[in-house]
């Protein structure tokens, strides 16, 4: 797979991906075993935003787009802002965490382009390329999202959480 920052070209495919995977998350008669993803969708306005700050990673097999990761530090997007009030309340909780944390980050990998190892491109890619402007990346994880473990694996830590979704920040160094 080739692994890039995004361009305003890719735009339309991104934001594809992401309502495939917002659709299976909001519906609760679908097969969720290959992950989903939650909250509100991304605009096309949103996407070009990380594309103008180099926050968005893309994947290209051939001419097809397999995957994105994007760390958004500056959406108005909803969901955005509960990750925003999440991560202020854990921080009023835990002195340890002073770095330099974006909000959140999200990663979409098509499903004929699981298991080719795409996601450890993108988050090796997208973390050395943000290790200037943060020290870590907090998100959510819904506890019933399948694809959860994976994100252990790549140096994801709990920090906390409610009964839906666990609070997770991982390091870029």
């Amino acid at each position: 797979a080739l692994v890039r920052l995004a361009i305003k070209a890719d735009i339309g495919e991104i934001c594809r991906l992401n309502r495939v995977w917002l659709e299976i998350g909001n519906n609760v008669n679908a097969d969720k075993s290959h992950g989903y993803l939650f909250g509100q969708p991304y605009e096309a306005v949103d996407i070009d935003l990380f594309v103008e700050n180099e926050s968005i990673a893309v994947a290209y097999v051939g001419r097809k787009l397999a995957g994105y990761y994007l760390f958004d530090d500056w959406s108005n997007n909803p969901t955005t802002e509960s990750y925003r009030q999440a991560l202020a309340n854990v921080l009023k909780e835990r002195d340890d965490l002073n770095a330099k944390i974006c909000v959140r980050a999200q990663i979409a990998i098509g499903r004929a382009y699981q298991g080719l190892g795409i996601y450890r491109k993108l988050h090796v890619f997208l973390c050395s390329h943000l290790i200037p402007r943060y020290d870590a990346v907090f998100s959510f994880v819904a506890r019933s999202n399948p694809k959860s473990v994976v994100h252990s694996s790549y140096g994801w830590v709990d920090i906390g959480g409610n009964s839906e979704v666990r609070y997770v920040i991982c390091y870029l160094d």
